[in-house]
């Protein structure tokens, strides 16, 4: 996955984040507005071209571009612009974005984080390699029953499996469908788990935004040339 980035605040490993062009990084909202408060750019960095989150490159920012209606989990999307382009190699590419507006119900998917990998409540510490799980995308209908609430709206999409998906530190991370190959397209960005069941839960799917739903927000605020399919 040479688009993921790991995403650093002051240092300290907060999010995942996706390379969307040679300028531009895609992450979600919350991983860059704390207590309703926009952080600074400088504040944050991020680690690209290697799966190891220590050892790659370390890659500054100009810009931090939440949605403008960000609130919680709704419009959790935000845009980081790079300081210098990103050089892209064997290891550093960005992903295509999806504007399909086509169901995806039942279609498998694959989800990277550096998140942590127990459902241990008291484990806090995220892995140095980057993980990946497949996932199946669950209708927003059946999502909206397993979180208790009336509507999952269309700007957010679930997926999960058993005994596997997302936990914290994941966040921001891209959720991918298999293009050709050795290609990629992605489709979502982590935003939520199920509080209620935990990380990697069958009965709690993870719920991602959904990029197609937020292509002209990523686009009037992408400094890069961006790969749409």
């Amino acid at each position: 996955f040479p688009f993921s980035v790991a995403l650093y605040y002051r240092d300290r490993y907060v999010c995942t984040a996706s390379i969307i062009s040679e300028r531009d990084v895609l992450t979600a909202g919350h991983c860059v507005v704390f207590n309703g408060i926009v952080q600074n750019p400088e504040d944050f960095s991020g680690v690209i071209g290697n799966v190891n989150k220590e050892s790659g490159t370390r890659i500054k920012f100009t810009n931090v571009t939440p949605h403008p209606q960000y609130d919680n989990l709704m419009n959790d999307v935000a845009v980081l612009t790079a300081a210098e382009p990103i050089r892209y190699s064997d290891g550093v590419r960005a992903v295509c974005l999806s504007t399909t507006k086509k169901n995806l119900c039942l279609k498998p998917v694959t989800s990277a984080g550096w998140g942590i990998t127990t459902r241990d409540t008291d484990v806090t510490v995220t892995p140095d390699n980057l993980q990946y799980t497949n996932l199946r995308v669950y209708p927003n209908k059946k999502c909206a029953k397993l979180y208790n609430t009336r509507k999952v709206p269309d700007s957010i999409m679930c997926a999960g499996a058993l005994n596997t998906g997302l936990c914290s530190g994941d966040s921001g991370g891209p959720l991918v469908m298999k293009k050709g190959r050795n290609d990629y397209v992605q489709v979502g960005v982590a935003s939520f788990v199920n509080q209620i069941f935990g990380c990697a839960r069958l009965l709690g799917p993870a719920g991602f935004s959904r990029v197609s739903h937020y292509i002209d927000f990523i686009m009037s605020n992408a400094k890069g040339k961006v790969c749409l399919e």
